[in-house]
């Protein structure tokens, strides 16, 4: 693949930060002032970002295609220097992360043709814990991510996450987060609003000392929320 894929994009006519931003890319992508062509790993998704920048002539629209087909190109590049037991970690992570741990190891070890064993034993190895755990504590992250930036029932949020009984979901949420959905989603809207009282009206309170009014809002200190 040349680098003038896009019609010059990344050429010494262009402005110094745009110059400067490619040169990082092409250093990032194993060019160097003597090779200007290396082999392009192609993948359905950069044949449409391809295609995408040879149907506009926009420098900037062009210029973000290139750096997100550069990105695929170093993540390409970082993912061939991993053992087949890291590609594999990998891979796995990515199914749970894709389907917001909604996801049974059973089916992941089916997707990638891989037995459970091996899969459970990877992840002891790698993180502590099993995958069942590891995907547990993934669906328990998005719920609460859920449930502090929405507001959705937490029925709704439970059926989301992969529980069709809100009793059970709200049992498994306890049992990570030390409480209930219901309190978790009430502690974080005082936490959001006691930052925002502080940082408008107590210079103390700068981002170093967060922790501290995280402290204050959670022993549930009402005066302080109405000052």
């Amino acid at each position: 693949a040349s680098l003038h894929e896009f019609n010059g994009i990344g050429t010494p006519e262009e402005p110094g930060s745009t110059r400067i931003l490619f040169e990082q890319l092409v250093s990032e992508m194993g060019f160097s002032e003597s090779c200007y062509v290396r082999t392009m790993q192609k993948s359905p998704l950069i044949e449409i970002l391809i295609s995408a920048g040879t149907s506009s002539t926009e420098q900037e629209y062009r210029c973000g295609l290139f750096y997100a087909i550069a990105g695929l190109q170093i993540a390409e590049a970082e993912n061939a220097l991993l053992t087949a037991p890291q590609k594999h970690l990998k891979e796995a992570e990515q199914y749970i992360e894709a389907l917001s741990g909604v996801i049974t190891p059973k089916q992941i070890a089916q997707k990638m043709n891989l037995s459970r064993a091996y899969l459970r034993n990877l992840f002891s190895a790698n993180f502590g814990i099993s995958l069942q755990e590891y995907i547990l504590r993934y669906r328990m992250q998005c719920a609460a991510e859920l449930i502090a930036s929405t507001d959705l029932p937490i029925s709704e949020i439970a059926f989301r996450c992969g529980y069709s009984d809100p009793l059970m979901f709200s049992r498994m949420f306890r049992k990570y987060q030390q409480q209930s959905p219901t309190q978790y989603r009430l502690s974080t809207q005082n936490f959001i609003c006691a930052v925002d009282w502080a940082r408008k009206n107590d210079p103390r309170y700068s981002g170093e000392n967060i922790e501290v009014l995280r402290d204050r809002v959670m022993r549930d200190d009402r005066k302080f929320l109405k000052k």
